[in-house]
């Protein structure tokens, strides 16, 4: 080889590694094809798949298939800052239109995509089957769905108004437009708020997909959609769907689950357990904690990130010094006091930030995590209440978000109750740990007392004092702080009195 081949030589390797060297974690993603290949679900000739990502804004990463097998790869270069950061994906397959891989089912999936952190240097993703198929499995059938979707209350709070516009779509893996576009809703003539639609799939008999609701809008003006117009879903997960191949009707549902509105306004206590939390973002514990905050889903929350410390120290501020709902200062359970409006539909999505030294934020982080389900949001229903006492949630672990959020303390009216006279009922459950429900009815409009004492006569808890109008009421009595034993509770109305006994077992 003369010396011009040579430089040639060296300048072509010069060209071809030069790609590399601008190459700072490269991530190589793997997907076995083979199982869909096989099942006819797949054309080697004519199909394409892709990874699609929030690193990538869910577009479409084309891969390319290795020579003597059925697994197709593709590369991706992540920047040094993204290095710790959670990635979630999934596989993108072409046939039919278009096809998404079912949920992942965790702790596989985290909101039913698959994921991984990416590490300095780089990695190789292992090899996964698409759509979690191992096996070559039965050949599609094709069958109707009908669909039903009740908008009623999303309407009453504005966040959907088809007067102006706004249209709602079907989404999911196996729906037809796949998650985007979908299948537009139509509205009943007849039945105003009721949408549905009727659409043509073809799948496997027996497996499990995902799908969701999405309110599509060009509006500017607030209310927006909540999340952008998606259905938040179960914990951040699509609402589950098993085919069946045949015909059927799937159970009709409201937007997001939620089934109503306040009718009056609701004032809650909520707490979060701080003790041991872990910084989503550093990925370690608190160095220390200064301040706490929740941010929400709606008024008299909004959501915390992009907010100053200023904007947000007042409204949505919880306390760990016995004020504001706190029970015990400085014991790491920080609880705040919100009301929500007439109006507020009944169910909230909120989440927990905390603010500490060193490297006090300017602005909220988004540092609550769940190692199961990725920055998902905690979620809970509202009940209504008639009571003018806070209704006292359960507390939260920070980080937890599969948690059930509920009311364990507080008065509560039930609704088109009105009794003939007044009464004092056995609590239930009895023996109870460590909350109970105390039912009682008044007549007529009266001063109300609700006391707790143990069995030396000391009076341990005031559950309510003041004035009550006549209905029948519950109090959800928490007996969480303390001790074992025989209790008592009674009720003064007026010139009514009542003493009852109750069994705490721990």
């Amino acid at each position: 080889m003369n010396k011009r081949s040579y430089l040639v030589a060296f300048i072509l390797a010069l060209l071809i590694a030069a790609p590399l060297s601008y190459a700072q974690n490269p991530v190589k993603f793997q997907v076995q094809m083979d199982v869909q290949v096989r099942s006819g679900l797949f054309n080697i000739a004519t199909d394409s798949v892709a990874v699609r990502g929030d690193f990538n804004g869910w577009g479409s990463l084309w891969m390319m298939k290795n020579t003597n097998d059925t697994v197709y790869t593709a590369t991706y270069d992540f920047p040094d800052s993204m290095i710790g950061d959670t990635v979630q994906y999934k596989f993108f397959s072409t046939p039919g239109g278009g096809t998404w891989e079912a949920d992942i089912p965790s702790p596989l999936g985290i909101g039913g995509h698959r994921w991984f952190r990416i590490v300095s240097g780089g990695q190789v993703v292992p090899v996964v089957y698409f759509n979690q198929d191992s096996v070559v499995g039965t050949p599609p059938v094709k069958a109707n769905l009908t669909f039903s979707l009740n908008m009623t209350f999303m309407e009453q709070t504005k966040y959907f108004q088809p007067d102006s516009g706004d249209k709602v779509f079907l989404r999911g893996d196996i729906i037809p437009g796949s998650w985007e576009p979908g299948t537009q809703m139509t509205e009943n003539p007849l039945s105003p708020g009721q949408y549905s639609a009727v659409v043509s799939v073809n799948a496997v008999a027996g497996d499990t997909t995902g799908y969701k609701y999405f309110i599509q809008t060009n509006r500017t003006a607030f209310p927006l959609p909540p999340n952008g117009g998606w259905e938040e879903g179960p914990h951040g997960a699509n609402y589950p769907l098993v085919y069946t191949g045949h015909d059927s009707t799937i159970p009709g549902r409201f937007f997001d689950d939620i089934t109503g509105v306040l009718k009056t306004p609701v004032t809650v206590i909520m707490s979060v357990n701080m003790k041991g939390a872990i910084n989503a973002i550093t990925n370690k514990p608190f160095p220390s904690i200064d301040s706490v905050f929740v941010g929400g889903s709606q008024a008299p929350m909004s959501w915390l990130y992009g907010q100053t410390w200023a904007d947000t120290m007042h409204s949505m501020r919880l306390y760990d010094d016995g004020t504001h709902g706190d029970l015990v200062a400085g014991d790491s359970i920080y609880s705040g006091t919100f009301t929500f409006p007439t109006g507020a539909v009944n169910k909230l999505w909120f989440m927990y930030s905390a603010v500490y030294h060193p490297g006090y934020p300017s602005t909220m982080e988004q540092n609550e995590e769940n190692t199961q389900n990725n920055f998902d949001n905690h979620q809970m229903f509202l009940p209504d209440s008639a009571g003018t006492a806070p209704l006292r949630l359960t507390t939260n672990k920070f980080g937890n978000y599969l948690d059930t959020t509920t009311v364990i303390t507080g008065i509560r009216q039930l609704p088109n109750t009105v009794p003939s006279v007044f009464s004092l009922d056995q609590n239930y459950p009895n023996p109870f740990n460590p909350s109970t429900v105390i039912r009682y009815s008044i007549s007529q409009n009266s001063p109300v007392t609700l006391k707790i004492y143990n069995v030396l006569g000391q009076e341990v808890a005031t559950l309510f004092n003041g004035v009550q109008k006549a209905g029948t009421y519950e109090y959800t009595f928490d007996a969480s702080r303390l001790a074992s034993g025989v209790y008592f509770y009674s009720l003064h109305a007026g010139s009514y009195a009542s003493v009852k006994k109750m069994l705490l077992l721990k």
